[in-house]
Order: C-alpha cells, then structure tokens, then sequence
C-alpha cells in the first residue's frame, strides 16, 4: 500500500517538474536569440549595426523613411491624407485675459449670443446658428455619398451649414442640409447654372491649403459609379480639376463670374475660396475687386483627401498669421462688416475655434475633426486593420457600413459641445456675443508669435506700474489699525 502511494508521489513529482520546464521552454528558447542580438548590437561595427538604421531613422524621422519608401515602390508622386504633420507657428502662443476687476465676467442671466451672418451685404445673407461650418469635401473625389449625408444632417442638427466641395451641386445633399454652400469649382467636367437658386451661398474653389492651385485629378476606377454619372463623364474619364473654373480666365474673369453667379442666385453671397499664400493682401483686392461677399483662406494646415507632401509641407501661411493678414486687410480697406472671412486649417478644438474668432474670423472650416466625429461611433469596425476614414472614403474598405444617422448625431454632439465650451471661455472675457471678440482678448507669450499675429506681447514685471493704494488704506496704516 505505501508503495503504490510512493509510486504514485514519485510520478505527481516527476510531472510537476515536467510541467515546469514546460512552462520554461518559451522563456529559454526565446533567451537564446535576444541574447545573441543583444551581443552583437552592443559589439558588432557601426558598419554592420543594427543599430544605425535607428540612427538614420532619428535622423530623419519615421515618416520621412516611410514616404520614401513609398516613394521607391511606386516611382510616382505621392499622395498623403490629411495635411502635414509638420509643426509651425500655432494657436498655443497666444493665451486669453481674464475679467475679474478690472474687467467683469459677463453676467450669468446674461445670453451668449453664437451666431453669424456671412455676406451681410448680400440680397439673401447666409445666416448661420453656430460660427463652426463643415469644410468642402467633395462626394465621388474624396468621401462616399453615406459620409456627406451624415456631415449634411449632423450640420443641420447643430444649425450649421455644410459645403459641397469640388464635386459641385448634389440634389440629394441639398435635400439633407439646412444650409448648403454650394461650391463652384475647377472640374473640367460640364457644368450648369441650374441648381445656384438652390444654393445659400456659393463658393468659387481658386485654391486650397493642402494642395495649393494645382492641377490634380481623379481616375475614373477609383470614382463611385454615380459620382461618374453624376460629373458627367466618360468612359475611363477621369475627373480632372484645373487651376481656373472651365472657361474662365483669371483673374481678369473672376469679376464677371461673380456677377453671373450673383445674378443666377438671386442674391446669394459669392465667395471666393483662397490657399492663403505669402501673396495673400493681393489675391484678396482682386477678389474684393470682383464684388465678392466672402473670402474664405485655407492655411498651410489644412488637409484634403490626397495631396502631394511637397505641397503640405512646404507652401502656404500658417493659419495664426493668414488670418491675422487677411483680419488687416479687410480692417484696412473699411471692409468689416461687409465681406466675411472664414478661415481654415489646422483648426482642432474650442479654444483654436474661440482664439480664431478673436483674430478676425467670422467663421471658421473644419474638415479633419468634423470627419473623424462622423465615424467615432463605429470606429472599432475598421481598427486595428483599417482607418478611420475607411469608414468614410469613396472607395475605403467599409465606406457601406457608416450608420448615416448615428454619425450625424455624434458630429451635432461635436458641435454642441464646442459651442458649450467657446462660450465658457466668452463669459471669462466678459462677452456677451462671439462678435465682440477681439485681438484685445489675447496676449503673445512671444515676440515672434506677437510681431506675425499683431498680438500684443505678455508684459514683464519691469514694465508694470505699481498701483496706488485708496486712501483709506493709508489711513489706516498710519493710526495702526492694519
């Protein structure tokens, strides 16, 4: 009996042991590898080190390596989504006041009032809820018809408006947005005057941040089936958008087409869609020159759907300065009040939204952001294989499951939160409107950041007055009483 108990003992034993150098094994064998790399990473030549990839990579960045490589495979030029990562002259610089004495918060009974009028002068003016309107992005050329339905209806929902981009007029967006602006564009496709009474405003495309005035184009595979009928082109087309509106020559034909399209509107506001260059006072007069109502800059930040990094990177002004020039120019010409500025690029979150608005905008464009709120709610459909935006592209991998309705809520949900927060920060000023926002509201933590916004710089210690002391006071320290 006890040695079959001992037997027993002996094998529990043995087992015991075996499962233990089992659990081992992984450990052991994966030791001998990582001790053999660590040795020659640590002994190996510079010349045969590892190593030295890290070092170039340090060198010139992940990024740059990868677009090379990409760049190496295909031998043509590529095209990166969604704007440079490239890092300016931002919004961080500059730091809002606060009203306490000196100045008072706005009361808490007292209504923040959010809206805006674009084209003020116009016979129809664009009137707008929330200062904060979807960019252009075009249906076909860049997002699918179940992404521009959902910014559509998400912008209705917040009071907004929502633009077309280059893909021009689409009945079945002008059906889903409370506010349409409808852009005239660059596409060498036919186009028509048919639609502009449908329009409440109209935004002739010149240029754009991320992709300058160049020419680009779309191949026919890689457009929708509709959105080839819908631009009207042929077989193998593809869908080419120049640096001039068909048949008009610039800039001596942007005076007439503005009337044209004023005329076809019945008195919508015409603008004018600008990449916002060093050039920037003299492509303004000309357009305030042709009677436009809006001049709307897009700034070295921006992004589109597919741009050469050339372009991103290196061509255009950073949003701060941009739209401190372009606030100027129209301050300087007696235009406020007259033509409106939106501005876009580079623009993430409330306090970019509020410290925009106090360098002059009127209103401001958010592409990037307003795409990724859309697909928030079914962002674990394409993680971790896919983006995003494979939810929303034209061609991406899961454009056919966007949930049109719950995108739409998230993106109001956006919007109202923003407002909520932008207008926080207007009782902290002591505002009552987003319109009595000023460069006033702002100081520059740095010179350059204040000599390229016109921002006043933070003052030192050296350049404050000491205050005088009420009378009382004194009094009262001279019979002790303090």
């Amino acid at each position: 009996m006890f040695e079959g108990k001992s037997s027993l003992l002996r094998k529990g034993l043995y087992l015991a042991a075996g499962a233990a150098l089992l659990s081992r094994l992984p450990r052991l064998l994966a030791g001998i590898p990582l001790k053999r790399a660590s040795k020659r990473l640590l002994q190996d030549p510079y010349r045969e080190n590892l190593w030295a990839m890290i070092s170039s990579l340090n060198r010139m960045g992940p990024q740059v390596a990868l677009e090379n490589s990409l760049r190496a495979q295909s031998g043509k030029a590529i095209k990166r989504p969604l704007g440079s990562p490239r890092k300016t002259i931002t919004f961080d610089s500059l730091i809002f006041n606060i009203a306490q004495l000196a100045s008072r918060p706005t009361d808490p009974e007292q209504m923040v009032d959010t809206s805006v009028v674009i084209g003020p002068k116009a016979a129809r003016p664009l009137h707008l809820d929330i200062p904060l309107i979807v960019s252009g992005m075009a249906y076909g050329l860049g997002l699918s018809k179940r992404a521009k339905l959902a910014l559509a209806k998400g912008a209705s929902l917040a009071g907004t408006a929502t633009n077309s981009g280059e893909s021009g007029f689409a009945p079945w967006e002008r059906q889903a947005a409370r506010h349409y602006i409808v852009q005239y564009g660059r596409g060498m496709w036919p186009q028509d005057l048919s639609w502009c009474k449908q329009a409440d405003m109209i935004e002739i495309q010149l240029g754009q941040g991320a992709s300058a005035g160049t020419e680009h184009f779309t191949l026919y595979k890689d457009l929708p089936p509709h959105a080839r009928k819908s631009l009207k082109l042929a077989k193998g087309q593809p869908a080419v958008i120049s640096t001039a509106p068909r048949g008009i020559r610039l800039p001596e034909g942007l005076k007439d087409l503005v009337q044209r399209l004023r005329e076809a509107s019945d008195g919508a506001p015409i603008g004018v869609k600008l990449g916002a260059g060093n050039d920037l006072e003299a492509d303004m007069a000309i357009a305030v020159e042709a009677g436009v109502d809006c001049i709307a800059l897009d700034c070295f930040q921006a992004a589109t759907v597919g741009s050469e990094p050339v372009l991103q990177d290196a061509f255009g002004l950073p949003t701060p300065i941009a739209l401190s020039r372009a606030a100027a120019f129209i301050e300087g010409q007696g235009l406020k009040g007259e033509v409106s500025l939106i501005i876009g690029g580079g623009l993430f979150h409330p306090e970019h939204f509020l410290k925009a608005l106090a360098l002059g905008a009127d209103a401001m464009y958010l592409g990037t952001v307003c795409l990724l709120a859309i697909v928030h709610p079914q962002i674990a459909t394409a993680l971790p294989w896919e983006p995003p935006t494979s939810l929303a592209y034209a061609i991406g991998e899961y454009q056919h499951k966007l949930d049109i309705n719950k995108g739409a809520l998230a993106l109001a949900r956006f919007f109202q939160s923003s407002v909520a927060e932008m207008i926080v920060g207007a009782r902290a000023l002591g505002r009552a409107s987003f319109k009595e926002l000023s460069k006033g509201d702002l100081v520059a933590l740095d010179g350059r950041t204040a000599r390229l916004t016109g921002v006043q710089l933070v003052r030192g210690p050296t350049a404050l007055e000491r205050p005088s002391k009420p009378s009382s006071v004194r009094r009262g320290r001279r019979h002790g009483l303090h």
